[in-house]
């Protein structure tokens, strides 16, 4: 199975956002752009200018398509299963980690 090559999107909260926001459907860049900030729970909010960038950005790199209502492309949605796979990863280190018994060993230790 080929490798995504798509490092430059997880290095970049804004691009994995929009990706998200787009998971819902199709949206304009105003809808986009709300979507991104209702995801992130008004933690993220992007410029317009920003975001057209980006919207842009993403296009040329065909994770989406379409515009004035932008979507998925079948690579899009690739990405955001691979980076689920990660995140899922990230959450079972995460939780062996912090278990009750690995933590107090750590406590004792310090």
């Amino acid at each position: 199975m080929r490798q995504l090559s798509t490092k430059s999107i997880y290095s970049s909260p804004e691009r994995m956002s929009i990706l998200l926001a787009l998971a819902v459907g199709p949206a304009t860049g105003t809808e986009i752009g709300d979507r991104v900030i209702g995801d992130s729970l008004g933690g993220l909010h992007l410029q317009r200018s920003s975001l057209y960038r980006l919207l842009h950005d993403l296009s040329r790199k065909e994770f989406i398509q379409g515009e004035p209502n932008y979507n998925l492309t079948p690579k899009g949605w690739r990405t955001l299963e691979y980076e689920l796979k990660n995140v899922e990863q990230y959450y079972r280190i995460l939780k062996i980690r912090l278990s009750p018994g690995q933590y107090k060993a750590q406590s004792q230790n310090n």
